[in-house]
């Protein structure tokens, strides 16, 4: 979609001038799209690579696309699974970039970052080697070097923190410094069946007083302060219009990301810092709009 960036600015400010003003349901603006459930990796944390469900076609894809731009989404994030298994993922690619603002793919970053071309990667990556390897599999390497061969300035490490690698994070965030663009995180949400994967209050407090420590020495965690703060307690109000969600089976829904996906959501344990940073930009907290700058902008 061609919009420089002052024109990018001035529809979200029109977008969060109007949605105010307007009686009718909220259009969103960001959309996570899971073109697959299929993965090469089974990692502990993730409940997806256990699930069988349909393989969308390329048709049938790209009509979602069209579907999410309809309802207002202006933000894409392909995600799986592992999307770059997914057939067609260049083409798909390539058509979102033509309706989208920015265009995202969230890989565990063991195949050719090459085989597509997104504004965006963003590459879970969960710890040094061993600890990373001991969560996803042998992978770490192969990730590393992928990293090495690309771009750099687009490449975005998701930190995913659990208790598994709680006490490894800074160490994770030191070393990933200078050869990508930034690092984010985000905390283990309580899945059926790995709850004791989950990070204790008194551990997360500590563990983001000592990430924003890294971040005022300037290390690039892309986090704002202001989400760093409010994940202590997850003391931040979600606007969970502002998301939406499409499956393999091609069903677009709104709201929050577990919605659909697992029976019971427990607001008080979650660690979706996109949805705190993106509820934070919405009610104009300049920390959070300064964030969603240098990711997607």
């Amino acid at each position: 979609m061609q919009y420089g960036k002052i024109g990018r600015i001035f529809y979200f400010m029109q977008y969060g001038i109007k949605t105010r003003l307007s009686s009718g349901r909220p259009k969103p603006l960001l959309a996570g799209f899971k073109l697959t459930h299929k993965c090469n990796l089974q990692c502990d944390h993730c409940p997806f690579w256990k699930k069988e469900g349909p393989h969308i076609t390329y048709a049938e894809a790209e009509d979602v696309l069209l579907r999410l731009h309809k309802e207002g989404v202006r933000i894409l994030i392909f995600e799986g699974g592992e999307p770059l298994l997914w057939t067609g993922i260049e083409q798909l690619t390539a058509k979102a970039k033509q309706l989208f603002f920015t265009v995202g793919i969230t890989t565990n970053g063991t195949l050719d970052l090459c085989r597509a071309d997104p504004d965006l990667y963003f590459i879970s990556i969960d710890g040094p080697q061993k600890i990373h390897d001991q969560i996803r599999g042998k992978s770490f390497d192969r990730i590393m070097g992928h990293i090495g061969k690309h771009k750099k300035h687009n490449i975005i490490a998701n930190i995913t923190i659990s208790s598994r690698n709680q006490d490894h994070i800074l160490d994770l965030v030191q070393f990933l410094e200078g050869r990508i663009k930034g690092s984010t995180i985000q905390f283990f949400y309580p899945f059926p069946g790995v709850e004791e994967l989950s990070v204790a209050p008194q551990k997360r407090e500590a563990l983001l007083d000592s990430l924003i420590g890294l971040k005022k020495k300037g290390y690039h965690l892309l986090d704002s302060y202001h989400c760093l703060e409010r994940m202590k307690d997850n003391s931040w109000k979600c606007y969970d219009f502002l998301i939406a969600s499409a499956d393999p089976d091609g069903y677009i829904y709104h709201g929050c990301y577990l919605k659909n996906r697992i029976k019971d959501i427990y607001c008080a344990k979650c660690g979706y810092a996109a949805h705190c940073e993106i509820s934070a930009a919405y009610r104009f907290v300049p920390g959070a709009i300064a964030t969603a700058a240098k990711i997607f902008w």
